[in-house]
């Protein structure tokens, strides 16, 4: 609403700097709309007018959408394949990931160390993906990195004591290894 509204407004400025460059052009074509007004003082007008305008419109630009990549870790590809409980979840871990993929800031998450730990109930297979992601601006990308996939062996710890080690800093980031393709 408020990119409109600042749209809006960039024409009314872009409009009525149109109108004082006009009239300061009045002895020309005969365009009088405010007589007192000097040629100068008018030109001016006109400039500052537009370049208000200019700014109005560059404000209400939509911002520039990031391109979201996602990639998992050679350690999270190979639990996928040895560990049998993370094989038959497989569907539920992919869409946890399509889940976090798609607004990575307001999925449900608990933070284990540096990592963003992604809940499901045991409603839908108590499965955790450990995650994190970057922001790189300048190429204008979201990198969302799929460290591990999780779950519970009993009401507190995860496979392989893994929340655990997380807390006490023995898994880091620099655990993980990935590759872009």
């Amino acid at each position: 609403m408020k990119k409109r509204v600042f749209r809006i407004m960039g024409f009314v400025f872009l409009i009525t700097g149109a109108v004082f460059l006009i009239n300061s052009f009045s002895s020309l074509t005969g365009f009088v709309i405010i007589e007192k007004v000097s040629r100068n003082v008018s030109s001016i007008a006109s400039l500052i007018f537009v370049f208000i305008s200019v700014l109005l419109f560059i404000v209400s630009q939509k911002p520039k959408k990031l391109e979201k990549i996602v990639l998992i870790s050679k350690q999270a590809r190979e639990r996928s394949k040895k560990d049998v409980r993370v094989k038959q979840n497989m569907k539920k871990y992919a869409d946890e990931i399509r889940l976090i993929f798609g607004d990575s800031l307001h999925r449900p998450q608990e933070i284990v160390g540096n990592f963003h730990v992604s809940p499901r109930s045991k409603a839908k297979g108590g499965i955790r993906v450990a995650w994190h992601r970057k922001i790189d601006k300048e190429q204008g990308k979201e990198i969302i990195y799929i460290d591990d996939f999780l779950y519970h062996i009993n009401n507190r710890d995860y496979v392989d004591f893994w929340n655990r080690k997380a807390s006490r800093g023995e898994i880091t980031l620099d655990d993980y290894e990935f590759e872009e393709s």
